[in-house]
């Protein structure tokens, strides 16, 4: 990442940081990933009650709510869930790809934005 998207990160995570962490908890494979997402300060006591809702309030509705109400709808060949699904496969495909290409392009700029700097310092210092 660059020192710019590190500080825009950065400036969101401090007005937001707190509602990002839940929301992106919710999501079916993020709470797996809790080590990465931001906690809390456990040493603060008044931080304990805010950590233990943001561990725990995300990932009770998967497991019971929503993966079994999507499993039996997903099975059933008849099922409107699994008929705008496989509409969507497309659709989600092409998103993925797209995603992809843009995030690789990004990185390869970032990239040569460095290698250029590190050349015009190395040019520098040479004078």
């Amino acid at each position: 990442m660059s020192k710019h998207e590190l500080a825009i990160a950065d400036r969101w995570f401090e007005r937001r940081g707190e509602v990002i962490v839940l929301i992106a908890r919710l999501l079916p494979v993020i709470p797996h990933l809790h080590r990465l997402s931001g906690g809390g300060r456990a040493d603060e006591p008044h931080e304990v009650p805010r950590l233990y809702v943001r561990r725990v309030v995300p990932v009770v509705p998967w497991p019971g709510l929503c993966g079994q109400y999507l499993g039996v709808q997903l099975l059933d060949e008849h099922s409107p869930l699994k008929q705008v699904m496989h509409k969507l496969d497309l659709v989600i495909g092409l998103t993925i790809v797209v995603v992809a290409v843009v995030f690789i392009r990004s990185r390869l700029k970032a990239l040569k934005g460095y290698r250029d700097a590190e050349a015009a310092e190395a040019a520098a210092a040479k004078e």
